[in-house]
């Protein structure tokens, strides 16, 4: 989840002298999570595989829940007009994905997400 990439991320980030660090910005609006992207900053977010509906609680740690058919993309990018973000995801590449159904897909998930910046 979250908190344990951000720790992850930041071990590596630091051992490859990097400046960048992670953030676990979980519990950030939709509209916050697309003001990072604004400038430039992808965002990892929880969603499901596909957006499918989110399945059967597995099992749950330290207030974190984790269902079945969770999936991690990358927020990379949106179109207001449109009703779009883009997104990369491990499956299925850079694809678009409805915003609204993305964003109650997010919240559902518990509004998981982190930023390198």
């Amino acid at each position: 989840m979250a908190p344990g990439l951000t720790d992850a991320a930041n071990d590596f980030l630091e051992n490859s002298a990097s400046d960048l660090r992670a953030s676990d910005i979980s519990g950030s609006s939709m509209a916050e999570l697309l003001q990072y992207v604004e400038q430039g900053e992808p965002v990892i977010v929880w969603t499901t595989v596909r957006m499918q509906e989110p399945g059967i609680v597995l099992g749950e740690s330290d207030g974190y829940v984790m269902r079945d058919g969770s999936h991690a993309v990358v927020l990379c990018g949106f179109d207001r007009d449109a009703g779009t973000v883009t997104v990369a995801d491990s499956l299925d590449g850079v694809v678009e994905r409805d915003a609204w159904a993305f964003q109650r897909i997010y919240e559902v998930m518990g509004s998981l997400a982190l930023v390198i910046a």
